[in-house]
This record gives structure tokens, sequence and C-alpha cells, in this order.
């Protein structure tokens, strides 16, 4: 499930930023932003659905930025998706 989570995920970040243009001041923080290893991945449940949250990491030089990412709400009895909501 974290799995395909993670490659939904990684299709998001690519369809998000298709439009993006790479300008020398911002090309570092945009090739960051794109890359799904730069989030990290955390999974809770409650008693019908699985919560995968994508949260963008905090590393050098970009530990202030904040937003980005977002969570993936999965069916346990068929592990369809319920809802994506994206952070900002």
């Amino acid at each position: 499930m974290i799995k395909i989570t993670a490659t939904r995920f990684s299709d998001h970040l690519k369809e998000y930023y298709a439009g993006e243009e790479a300008v020398p001041e911002t090309a570092d923080l945009l090739k960051f932003a794109k890359n799904p290893e730069s989030y990290s991945i955390g999974v809770s449940q409650t008693s019908e659905t699985f919560i995968v949250v994508f949260l963008r990491r905090r590393v050098l030089p970009f530990e202030r930025v904040v937003g980005g990412g977002g969570e993936y709400h999965i069916n346990k009895a068929d592990l369809s998706l319920i809802k994506f909501v994206a952070y900002k």
C-alpha cells in the first residue's frame, strides 16, 4: 500500500510541477520540490482507513521552506483511494 501511494505521490509531483520553468534563481528549489525523496512518509490509521502523509523534509539549504506534500486516505476494506488532500 505504501509503495503504491508513493508512486501516486511521485506522479502527483510530476503533474503539479510540469508547467514550472527552472530559472537560475530557483532551479535548486524546484529540483528539491519535485523530487519524491525530498519528502518524509508517515502512516496512521483509523478503524476504516489508512492515512499516508508526505511532508517535505527540512534539510539544508531548504530548511525554511514550508508547505508541500499531502495525504492520502485509503479504504482498509479494498485499498481504494478515498481522497487526496494536497498541502499548500
